[in-house]
């Protein structure tokens, strides 16, 4: 769900926005 939600947000990859999900996390 994180994965979607950050691609939603961003709008980047959504490897990307989980990448920096977790690294803020």
């Amino acid at each position: 769900d994180a994965r979607v939600m950050w691609d939603h947000k961003t709008g980047r990859s959504r490897g990307f926005g989980f990448v920096s999900f977790r690294n803020q996390q």
